[in-house]
């Protein structure tokens, strides 16, 4: 017997909670039998039915804690499955959008010998874009500590040499980028949403000296 009340019953694939498990578990399939560019549509599907937080305004009650929680864990984990697809597929410019290089352009008149006036265009300086990372929050404060020495002037210090690296799933490196003299302009922390079901992370702008592919 069941108390008074109402039941309502659906059937799995009216449930996106279910439909995102299914369409995880085919994108892992799929990944294993080498089909990366399907596994990683079926991630951008499962991903795509997250609308808000997690059980709403329900997540915080006794008895969604954990389901809220292992919800939250398995799109964290799509997320990091779908970048690193995007890393074995080749995609470095679209996990690495934040890397780039640009000549400035220099102009100036010139005079043919019959007398036609060109345009000539020569390359000048070099500017780099600054390179915006960002982590997953966890104990460490080694991002917080570096930019802790801008906010106290000690800017040489500050200045370091450092590489960004793309690894494939098997966390073997695939691309290299070296960058010189970097300091961190910008550092933002987490926005403490106790509705939201981002995951907390914080963001570093490193401003440099040059760009180099290893």
């Amino acid at each position: 017997s069941e108390p008074a009340g109402y039941v309502l019953r659906l059937e799995r694939d009216q449930l996106d909670a279910a439909r995102f498990a299914d369409l995880t578990e085919k994108a892992e399939a799929l990944r294993t039998a080498g089909e990366l560019e399907a596994s990683a549509n079926r991630l951008a599907e499962a991903l795509a039915l997250w609308r808000g937080p997690v059980l709403g305004e329900f997540r915080e009650e006794p008895w969604a804690l954990a389901e809220a929680s292992r919800l939250d864990e398995m799109r964290l984990k799509a997320h990091e499955d779908r970048l690193s697809i995007d890393l074995e597929l080749g995609r470095h410019a679209v996990v690495l959008a934040e890397l780039e290089s640009e000549t400035e352009t220099i102009e100036y008149k010139e005079a043919t010998k019959d007398g036609k006036m060109i345009i000539r265009k020569v390359p000048g300086a070099m500017k780099w874009s600054d390179i915006t990372m960002e982590r997953r929050i966890d104990d460490s404060k080694a991002l917080w500590e570096w930019r802790k020495q801008v906010i106290e002037g000690d800017i040489d210090s500050a200045r370091r040499h450092g590489s960004i690296v793309a690894k494939n799933s098997k966390m073997e490196e695939v691309a290299r980028w070296n960058f010189e003299n970097g300091w961190p302009s910008k550092w933002t922390g987490a926005d403490f949403d106790a509705g939201s079901n981002e995951v907390a992370t914080e963001k570093v702008v490193i401003t440099h000296e040059g760009l180099i592919r290893a």
